[in-house]
């Protein structure tokens, strides 16, 4: 329907255009492109959508958890150090199957002599170091020393004097002959063990 118009308007302009061509000095006029221009129609808009690649999903990897036991530590004997020298005993070997047991006993006081006997009735010898005996009244003080071994009696003499035993070198007597004056006994740690 649109062609049979558009046909007519292509006809009337050829021929104005010859008509023109001769009255006036100009190009000719191709008459296919007028056709071409009158017949041309409206394009139509074809849209084309043009897909977006989707991301194909990506799988996470998922982390493992990996349990380690632990570790138990192995304890290592430290070296022992090899001793130097000959080892010396610091105390007497007692019998087996028995306690150490250093007891020392005030046995008699002789106060007109000056003496006090001590006896060793335990089962070990006993060093003397550090242990004191004492004239309780005037507080007089001797220091021992010595070994008393097992069983054995030490009479330790007030003044100087050459008989045997211990002396523990006043120059005046210390126990009192006519009030009660005990003599005393103390250990290394202070302990009093024994008194008459």
């Amino acid at each position: 329907m649109k062609k049979l118009p558009l046909l007519l308007v292509f006809v009337f302009l050829l021929v104005s255009c010859q008509a023109e061509e001769r009255s006036v000095q100009s190009a000719p006029v191709n008459a296919v492109s007028i056709w071409a221009e009158v017949s041309t129609t409206a394009p139509t808009l074809t849209h084309t959508v043009t897909p977006t690649p989707t991301p194909s999903s990506t799988a996470v990897p998922t982390k493992t958890r990996t349990v380690t036991p632990p570790v138990t530590p192995s304890i290592t004997a430290a070296p022992t150090e090899e001793p130097t020298g000959t080892p010396t005993p610091t105390t007497t070997p007692t019998p087996t199957g028995e306690t150490p047991n250093p007891v020392l006993v005030i046995i008699g006081v002789n106060k007109a002599a000056e003496y006090v006997d001590i006896q060793n009735q335990g089962n070990v010898d006993v060093d003397l170091k550090g242990w004191l005996l004492v004239s309780e009244k005037g507080s007089q003080r001797c220091w021992l020393s010595g070994i008393i071994k097992v069983g054995e009696t030490l009479r330790i003499w007030a003044m100087k004097t050459d008989e045997p035993g211990f002396s523990c070198g006043f120059s005046t007597n210390i126990w009192n002959n006519s009030e009660p004056d005990p003599a005393v006994l103390y250990n290394p740690a202070g302990v009093e063990v024994s008194r008459w």
